[in-house]
């Protein structure tokens, strides 16, 4: 694809350029609508690949804010990275010097950017150092 687009752009830019391209209308029949995100699918189900899970973070940014609930509270994610060299059960949660890991299906992802209930966005090591964790707590 890389190639054939430079092929393309190469023969086209002249034309371009002089202003000799007439414009092309798309076809009616073609077009599509996406309806809109629901809340309900910006809720995290930890099951899914970390992947998945970084994926719809940035999909639903920035709104509905992809988001989790931790001790009843919503938590909304708005950045997160996967990590490769980290195991946890989906949604187990975990901090270390960096911040907060949480699980996922394979793997665990690191929380870059939340925003507790009621308060302001804060990264996951801010929001991190202000948990006490209670033992093993999940996220849900």
């Amino acid at each position: 694809m890389a190639a054939a687009g430079r092929d393309l752009l190469i023969a086209s830019l002249p034309g371009l350029v002089a202003n000799h391209l007439p414009p092309v209308a798309q076809p009616s029949e073609d077009v599509t609508y996406a309806p809109k995100f629901s809340p309900e699918e910006a809720h995290i189900t930890w099951q899914q690949s970390a992947r998945q899970i970084v994926n719809l973070v940035r999909s639903m940014s920035p709104s509905p804010v992809a988001y989790t609930m931790f001790r009843t509270q919503r938590l909304q994610i708005l950045s997160a990275k996967p990590v490769e060299t980290v195991v946890l059960a989906p949604g187990q949660l975990r901090f270390d010097r960096e911040g907060a890991l949480v699980g996922t299906g394979d793997g665990a992802i690191r929380l870059l950017l939340v925003k507790p209930s009621g308060k302001r966005a804060m990264t996951g090591a801010e929001w991190s150092r202000g948990i006490r964790l209670s033992g093993e707590e999940f996220l849900l």
